[in-house]
């Protein structure tokens, strides 16, 4: 009897014991002040290395920022595409107006032919302060058949190209992607990219207000960027319609050299010369020009700009030049 009393009591022990620690084990959680949960835990993901980058603003200031976005949605005739911001070597902007701004613009445009003289010169003032933001809508304005509006939009088109580049009044209908192995055109479905930027932390930068953006330290790898020395012209290059060619040149301080054409000149116009007509480079000031072989051109309008003047040519082969 005494053995088999020994024998439950130790078993009764032993049931005791393993319920003692079961109660520990599940008491644990709530003695650590931690809710019971039946949820898994949740693992959360690096955050992806934000792109440094350098982007050039409308009025051709700069700035460095991390582009806080992975992807670029960008609308194609071929489909959308989600392009990595880290492929991107290049994106340059389309010419997109705010909402406020295209409204001004419009109606100041209206305003051009007003009774109203002091109508007429408020809206000729203001289309001026817009500079080349208005220069598209004034285009179009001048080809209207009220001759007052006719008359101002010519006087203040000229205006705006004697103080602007040829390249910044052209009128980019797409967004032009560049990635390390193609170059794409669509329209990119943001407005806004999300940057951070050292002055003012996380902001959302308008597409409005950008001309371009490229990685921090691009150029210096990019193999467009071994400037070749200045060829004078650029007849020796005819042949290569398409390519991008950059120059390290000095601008001409004066009229030396033929020059034909305004934005995109004839094949045979001094390189020197068109780069400061183009507004890209002073005289005087050596540096570096981005020069794209066009081909044959239907004709070149002459102007005078920054000191220089061009002469009108016909049909003959051009190129582009670009900062």
């Amino acid at each position: 009897m005494k053995t088999l009393h020994s024998q439950l009591g130790s078993s009764h022990l032993g049931f005791l014991l393993t319920v003692f620690l079961v109660a520990i084990a599940v008491a644990a959680p709530f003695s650590l002040g931690q809710a019971p949960s039946d949820k898994p835990a949740k693992t959360v993901a690096p955050d992806h290395a934000a792109a440094s980058v350098e982007v050039r603003y409308i009025d051709d200031s700069t700035m460095k920022l991390a582009v806080l976005d992975e992807r670029v949605e960008l609308v194609t005739p071929y489909g959308k595409l989600l392009i990595p911001v880290s492929a991107i070597v290049k994106i340059e902007f389309a010419t997109r107006l705010p909402e406020d701004v295209a409204k001004h613009i419009d109606a100041a445009i209206v305003d051009l032919g007003h009774a109203d003289f002091k109508k007429r010169t408020a809206a000729s003032a203001a289309l001026t302060k817009l500079g080349e933001r208005a220069y598209p809508a004034l285009v179009d304005a001048a080809k209207q058949a009220d001759p007052e509006v006719v008359k101002r939009s010519e006087e203040l088109l000229h205006k705006i190209r004697q103080a602007v580049p040829a390249d910044h009044l052209e009128v980019r209908s797409n967004d032009v992607v560049t990635t390390t192995d193609s170059r794409i055109s669509g329209r990119i479905v943001a407005t806004a990219l999300k940057v951070k930027t050292f002055q003012f932390g996380e902001q959302q930068l308008k597409l409005t207000d950008l001309r371009s953006l490229q990685p921090q330290g691009a150029d210096k790898g990019d193999a467009l960027a071994e400037a070749l020395p200045d060829p004078g012209t650029l007849q020796g290059f005819a042949g290569q319609v398409g390519r991008t060619y950059v120059f390290r040149i000095t601008g001409a301080g004066m009229q030396q050299g033929g020059l034909w054409g305004t934005g995109i000149y004839t094949v045979d116009s001094s390189l020197a010369l068109a780069a400061v007509h183009a507004g890209i480079l002073r005289a005087g000031q050596t540096g570096s020009v981005r020069v794209t072989l066009m081909g044959q051109v239907q004709g070149f309008a002459g102007s005078f700009q920054n000191g220089i003047n061009s002469a009108n040519y016909p049909a003959y082969a051009g190129y582009k030049v670009s900062k």
